[in-house]
């Protein structure tokens, strides 16, 4: 058996296909907006915390220990994604959001086989989350996110 020098859509199994679920959750505390003296201008009792999850199992198989540690180098590039952060503002009442930091969302392994190829293992588990004092639509929080490339396969088919 010949063992394959690269990976390509031609040695990827895919073990479960992308899903993509949106949930909202309705959170309870203590939100207050303050005038510039400090005063206390309205307060919230809850608030709206959505969520965005992906998952995907899929491995490539078949190949040298070489190309097998190219693909895992690729893989864990690809799935190490930029997040963001949200914090009260309390002055202007409103979720403000900037740049986290960037964190892998999937497993990525490389694994040896009895008949001496290695297979490239990926697990995609990402959860992103945005706050809300208003009930919206899920899907409108996370234009970026929908756009994530999952090696080939995305959520939202790209604009030409």
């Amino acid at each position: 058996m010949s063992l394959l020098t690269s990976h390509s859509s031609a040695n990827r199994v895919v073990d479960s296909a992308l899903v993509v679920t949106y949930s909202t959750s309705r959170v309870s505390g203590y939100w207050e907006q303050q005038s510039s003296m400090g005063i206390t201008v309205t307060s919230y009792d809850h608030m709206w915390e959505y969520h965005r999850r992906a998952r995907k199992s899929y491995r490539y198989v078949g190949m040298t220990e070489a190309a097998a540690k190219t693909c895992k180098d690729a893989m864990i590039s690809l799935y190490t994604r930029s997040t963001s952060t949200q914090e009260w503002d309390s002055f202007n009442g409103i979720w403000t959001t900037s740049s986290g930091s960037s964190i892998p969302m999937a497993d990525v392994a490389m694994s040896h086989n009895d008949d001496g190829s290695y297979d490239v293992v990926v697990n995609v588990y990402e959860d992103d989350c945005r706050m809300s004092i208003l009930a919206a639509t899920a899907t409108s929080l996370f234009s970026s996110e929908r756009s994530r490339s999952y090696d080939g396969e995305y959520e939202v088919e790209p604009s030409s």
